[in-house]
């Protein structure tokens, strides 16, 4: 690959064939929002282009994105409301230096004591609204919120991955990270019906993002095996993003990806041989 003579690092055509190489080699079928997000980064690490690695894992449920970006040296701040996943990522990661286990609710205002609603069979299922048909009325704890922008402190300016699964509550997420004065590479929100609680739509978080110049992407998978433990998923759309208003598609495992503007040519020529389209969602 072509290389600077003075410094040895890629050139512009040599990134290119950089992208060239690794796109030929990602596996379309297992394509999910965690393996876009690792192969984009991978993609960056190689071609010289990642310095700040730090990493706001929003609902980090049990650890699932903190251990492998933790495993590469990232300053992970993993997020988690549920006392039950709280405890076990604690033991999982409490001997870690590079993460930061924060048991608040991220919102777009710190300080408020509020509930948080959980299903005790399902880990992955927790909300500030009573939400879900899985939550019954005594499962529900009371948790303090908390801003990106305010937890991260000095290492928002360093920020490169929002990840935020939150079960509805992704664009209040947003609202208190910043994003006008700092933008991440990546944001990976999950969007689904219980938004609606919130106050807004799919397209409503969509329009958020883009305000801030980032061009968003629509991924969909569909969960083709679970042991009780782990799940796997087989991609159904990944594309540009168009308006879900009106479509029937809008549910679980689901993600806006949305790619801040200077990054968005490079993500395009990467993946563009990957995209697939999904009738209900396009």
């Amino acid at each position: 690959m072509a290389l600077e003579p003075a410094t040895g690092k890629l050139t512009e055509e040599g990134r290119a064939q950089l992208r060239a190489a690794m796109s030929a080699a990602i596996k379309a079928a297992g394509l999910t929002s965690f393996a876009i997000a690792d192969h984009y980064f991978q993609y960056l690490k190689k071609a010289g282009q990642l310095k700040a690695k730090v990493f706001a894992d929003v609902g980090a449920n049990l650890g699932s994105w903190t251990y492998p970006f933790a495993q590469r040296y990232w300053r992970v701040y993993a997020f988690e409301a549920y006392s039950r996943n709280y405890d076990a990522l604690q033991k999982k990661f409490s001997a870690h230096k590079d993460v930061a286990l924060i048991r608040k609710a991220v919102w777009n205002e710190s300080g408020k004591s509020v509930d948080f609603y959980y299903d005790d069979t399902r880990p992955g299922i927790g909300s500030l609204m009573n939400n879900s048909e899985f939550f019954k009325p005594e499962n529900r704890e009371t948790v303090e919120t908390t801003t990106l922008a305010e937890a991260l402190g000095d290492d928002l300016a360093r920020l490169e991955l929002i990840k935020s699964d939150v079960e509805g509550a992704e664009l209040q997420t947003l609202q208190g990270a910043d994003l006008g004065r700092v933008q991440p590479r990546m944001i990976v929100a999950e969007i689904s019906g219980r938004s609606a609680a919130f106050g807004y739509h799919a397209d409503d978080l969509a329009a958020f993002v883009a305000t801030f110049g980032y061009r968003p992407f629509l991924t969909a998978a569909r969960e083709i095996q679970t042991d009780g433990i782990s799940k796997k998923f087989d991609r159904l759309h990944f594309a540009p993003y168009s308006p879900q208003k009106g479509k029937s598609g809008v549910g679980a495992n689901m993600d806006i990806l949305a790619i801040r503007a200077d990054a968005v040519a490079d993500f395009e020529d990467l993946f563009q041989p990957h995209f697939r389209h999904c009738a209900e969602l396009s």
